[in-house]
């Protein structure tokens, strides 16, 4: 039978419906408890409008889910965490940083496997949330993630890119609800800096006032 296309137009988004139902074999007679399933499960997804148990805003929305952000690492290099320009705040790229305060290295599709570089791409997207912080003040500043360009050291024969990437997707969406979802691209490489899984930049609008809002 085929899939139930309606899930797409449920998530507004046929990658996060993708991601969400992939373990899932979902027909038309089954529709209804996977939308169940789904809303219990992942709730700023499925309804990125909605509040987060009535918490509305991103840093309030981060307190709630109980995540703590990691320091953002300082950059090797004659570049900056990130630039602004106007209402358009552009982040460097930044890798997956564990809980132990290491990268997440190695080649996805060899010895790293799609649920573990997905979560690195999560890990990624705490950091990239950090910088965000540190530049603005306030994840409050956050009008709109624009564009989400994620890598992937994986092997050549490897094609689950959007795969690994929906960790760092999911989480701004989450996160930041509406205002997370983005224009993306979702590419393999054959080396990245340190044998590091994933790297991942982010363009994102902010609000004109941001700067004075900190003075």
């Amino acid at each position: 039978m085929p899939l139930y296309t309606g899930l797409e137009d449920f998530f507004r988004s046929e990658e996060l419906a993708y991601c969400v139902i992939d373990d899932l074999d979902v027909t038309e007679a089954g529709v209804t408890g996977a939308q169940n399933r789904i809303e219990e499960a992942f709730p700023m997804i499925a309804n990125p409008n909605a509040s987060f148990d009535g918490v509305e805003t991103p840093e309030m929305r981060l307190a709630q889910m109980g995540l703590s952000l990691p320091k953002v690492p300082r950059p090797v290099g004659n570049f900056d965490i990130g630039s602004i320009d106007g209402t358009t705040l552009f982040l460097s790229g930044q890798g997956p940083l564990l809980e132990d305060g290491t990268l997440a290295t190695g080649k996805v599709g060899a010895d790293v496997s799609v649920t573990d570089a997905k979560y690195h791409a999560r890990c990624t997207g705490l950091v990239l949330i950090a910088a965000m912080r540190e530049l603005l003040g306030s994840l409050d500043h956050v009008v709109q993630i624009r564009r989400v360009f994620g890598m992937v050291n994986a092997v050549p024969e490897f094609e689950d890119h959007p795969s690994v990437l929906n960790g760092c997707s999911n989480l701004f969406c989450e996160v930041f609800g509406s205002r997370g979802r983005h224009a993306r691209a979702a590419v393999g490489m054959a080396s990245l800096p340190g044998n590091i899984t994933v790297e991942i930049d982010v363009i994102a609008s902010i609000t004109p006032d941001w700067d004075q809002a900190n003075e």
